[in-house]
């Protein structure tokens, strides 16, 4: 099996992807699988199936497409590139040295500009408040920048490696959350089971602000914020949450502004209030990923005990796990 897996996931044409796919296909390590999850026929006219594994998916999200790549996935190592990324050689090692610690879920590369001068986004954070912000600040690239990239939640939808196990048994992403916050959520579920994230700046892509999740706004973007609030005040403590968390409201009215838009906002986020047992139910499946993946832990275990053979076979059936 690979150590690593590439998805590039697009809901456009091969126009879209055909710039991603060549530095990769430039750039990439030894022991990976790439792979294109992709909603739009694709008559591969230059003949690449032999190395690029195309899923083609009905969805009509990226998060959607991701899911269909994971289940596509065997490596180790899952690797989301999103298009407009441009790889760098040498770009996956940094990131991948970070998996031999076990207690790993992700890790965040940083994204330069074309000049590779200016950071484009080292990652995401979530406000105590609600509140989802791009890291873009060219101090993550300078040594002691510690307490600034140990802020950082999580990586960025479009520009990630993540450990498969833990994606997997979480179900993957959640559609029901929308693109702009899939990465929120994953970010705030390992959090949550006790994995660690990591960020690397010396794994660097080359990308542009297009190609990033856009900002939050109308009725299914506010609930969705509003659920991701929820989890996180709940993990956290409610007190100092619900006080941050008004003015993220209030903030978000104003910028939302015309008047429909912002109200569109203010009934979304009230809709998620009247979801009752959603917050159990985020617990229990929570609860479901840790059993899992602690089994999958005294598998691995068991395992290294059994002689060569046996132990090859059965590693190679792990991975195939797929997502919920």
């Amino acid at each position: 099996m690979p150590r690593l897996s590439i998805i590039i996931p697009c809901l456009g044409g091969a126009a879209d992807f055909d710039g991603t796919l060549v530095s990769v296909l430039q750039n990439r390590p030894a022991d990976c699988e790439v792979l294109v999850a992709h909603s739009e026929p694709y008559s591969d006219p230059y003949a690449l199936r032999g190395e690029v594994h195309f899923v083609e998916s009905p969805a009509g999200s990226l998060v959607e497409l991701l899911n269909a790549g994971l289940n596509a996935t065997r490596g180790e190592v899952v690797h989301i590139l999103g298009c407009g990324m441009e790889a760098s050689e040498g770009w996956t090692a940094p990131a991948l040295a970070h998996f031999d610690d076990q207690e790993v879920a992700a890790v965040s590369p940083v994204v330069l500009s074309a000049d590779q001068e200016t950071v484009v986004a080292a990652g995401i954070r979530w406000s105590l408040g609600g509140a989802r912000h791009i890291v873009a600040d060219n101090r993550v690239l300078s040594r002691g920048s510690g307490r600034l990239r140990a802020k950082i939640l999580g990586p960025l939808l479009t520009a990630a490696f993540y450990r498969r196990d833990v994606l997997v048994a979480l179900g993957g992403w959640e559609p029901s959350l929308g693109d702009e916050l899939a990465d929120v959520a994953v970010a705030l579920a390992i959090q949550s089971l006790g994995r660690l994230h990591v960020s690397e700046p010396a794994s660097q892509l080359l990308g542009s602000g297009a190609s990033l999740p856009a900002s939050l706004a109308g009725f299914n973007a506010a609930r969705s914020a509003e659920r991701l609030f929820c989890r996180s005040a709940a993990a956290h403590g409610w007190t100092l949450a619900l006080a941050l968390h008004a003015l993220t409201v209030a903030g978000d009215a104003v910028r939302h502004a015309p008047r429909l838009l912002a109200l569109q906002s203010l009934a979304g986020r009230a809709a998620a209030w009247l979801e009752l047992g959603a917050l159990r139910a985020y617990e229990k499946r929570l609860s479901t990923a840790s059993d899992s993946l602690a089994e999958l832990a005294e598998l691995r275990v068991s395992v290294r005990k059994q002689p060569k053979r046996t132990r090859q076979k059965i590693d190679s059936a792990i991975p195939q796990r797929r997502a919920a």
